[in-house]
Formats: structure tokens, C-alpha cells, sequence
């Protein structure tokens, strides 16, 4: 019971961890980028920080011991790489094709300066963190794969 109780805290902290990651990626444009942006941002950080720890602390997670979570994953993880995929491919053609008026919240005070600044940050961290997360689910899928592999190791 112990135990159980340990691993319910420490996936607690984890997940406030991941949720202050995510809302000090969007901090410094919150206000001045439009909220749909905004969203993108926030669930690409929330993805990437889980994906993290996926695949550095994979054994240390309780609830990946489990077969049906691992083949879960493992046939989820190709659907949301795609996605991850297509998404960057409609955020590239919105950079390329607007200008920066279509990004910024139309209630922004911010200056010119200031916009610039904040859709700048605001590209490159969506660059940054997709790529990440497209990294980071192929490691884990290989990690997975792995796991699959010392569980029929194990089994003989």
C-alpha cells in the first residue's frame, strides 16, 4: 500500500512538473499571442516533457510494466507522430503565407517591438518542441521495443 501510495506522489509531481514546464514555455507571450497558438504550445510542451521522461525513466514508471499499456503505446505512438507531422507541416505553411498580425491576440498592448519579439519566441519554440517530440517518440518507440524484447527474453 505504501508503495502504491509512493508512485501516486511521485506521478503527482511529475505532472506538476510538466504542467509548470509548459505554462513557463508560454509565459513570456501569453497575452500577445493568440490563445489557439497558445494551446498548440502548451500541449506540445505537456507532450514533449512526458515523452521525456518516457524514455528516460521508463522502467521507473509503475504503469509501463504493463503489456497493455506498452502495445498501446507502441501502436499510438506512430498515429501521434503523423499528427505531430501534419501539424508542423499546416503551422510551417501559416508562418510562410501570414504576417505577423495573424499570430498576435487582437486585445495585445504590446509595441511592434514587442510582437516581433513574442511571435519570434513563439515560432521557435514550436519549432523546437516539435522536433523534439517527433525525437522523442521515436526513442520511446524504440525503448518499447526493447522492453518487448526483454520480456521474451525473460519468458525463455
Amino acid at each position: 500500500m505504501r508503495a502504491l501510495l509512493f508512485s501516486f506522489l511521485v506521478e503527482l509531481f511529475w505532472l506538476l512538473l510538466m504542467a509548470g514546464f509548459s505554462y513557463a514555455c508560454i509565459f513570456p507571450i501569453n497575452g500577445i499571442i493568440a490563445q489557439q497558438f497558445l494551446l498548440i504550445n502548451v500541449v506540445l510542451a505537456l507532450l514533449v516533457a512526458y515523452y521525456f521522461r518516457l524514455v528516460i525513466f521508463f522502467r521507473q514508471i509503475f504503469y509501463l510494466k504493463f503489456l497493455v499499456i506498452q502495445v498501446f503505446l507502441f501502436f499510438t505512438n506512430p498515429l501521434l507522430f503523423f499528427k505531430a507531422i501534419g501539424k508542423m507541416q499546416e503551422m510551417l505553411y501559416l508562418f510562410d503565407s501570414h504576417d505577423l498580425y495573424y499570430f498576435i491576440s487582437p486585445d495585445s498592448k504590446a509595441s511592434a517591438y514587442g510582437m516581433n519579439e513574442a511571435y519570434h519566441l513563439y515560432r521557435n519554440e514550436f519549432l523546437l518542441f516539435s522536433v523534439g517530440l517527433l525525437i522523442l517518440l521515436s526513442l520511446s518507440e524504440m525503448r518499447i521495443v526493447l522492453a518487448f524484447v526483454e520480456r521474451i527474453k525473460k519468458m525463455e
